[in-house]
């Protein structure tokens, strides 16, 4: 697999009769509205524009590394972009034929895996496109090297997530008027 993969979060997996897909998270950061210059450089194009809008998945954290290894470094990620005026973090998922993960590890709910950029891009367009396919229809045979299981961003995003719990419920404590009661 090249060095260009992105994060998905494995979400809940599907087994109906016709539709056997998993359904995997991703973080992406978005421009919604006009925000001053930018520059943007792809291979050796470089040009300052002023965006209307702008989108796109993120694939690393804030710095030079390549991969998430500690929950710090997602908290790092979601602040530097609530400073950024105009910019937001979101989530959004795409589609992945059962079939596809067929990984070292059996997928559970938030395990993070790797995946190609190139079979991302043909996943969200399905999704994107409302299709509904098999990893066969979908002309994709064997895609092993392609979604690879991350452990170190499994457990850096798992510790990241009960931290984030952990201080919504210290920021925002019981309302014991609001609280559920035991009937006995």
């Amino acid at each position: 697999m090249n060095l260009f993969t992105i994060p998905i979060i494995i979400d809940d997996q599907k087994i109906f009769d016709d539709f056997k897909m998993t359904r995997a998270s991703y973080y992406y950061i978005e421009l919604l509205e006009p925000a001053g210059n930018l520059n943007f450089s792809f291979e050796n194009f470089e040009i300052a524009f002023f965006p209307l809008e702008i989108a796109g998945v993120i694939y690393k954290p804030v710095g030079k590394k390549l991969y998430f290894d500690s929950p710090d470094e997602f908290e790092q990620l979601f602040n530097y972009a609530e400073d950024l005026e105009h910019f937001y973090i979101e989530a959004d998922y795409i589609w992945i034929p059962n079939a596809l993960l067929r990984a070292e590890k059996k997928p559970e709910k938030g395990d993070v895996f790797r995946i190609s950029a190139d079979l991302f891009t043909r996943l969200y367009l399905l999704k994107r496109d409302n299709a509904v396919s098999s990893a066969y229809d979908f002309g994709i045979r064997d895609v092993n090297s392609e979604i690879v299981f991350s452990e170190n961003e499994t457990r850096a995003f798992t510790r990241w997530g009960e931290n984030v719990l952990k201080n919504v419920i210290e920021v925002y404590p019981k309302n014991s008027k609001l609280e559920l009661k035991r009937i006995n």
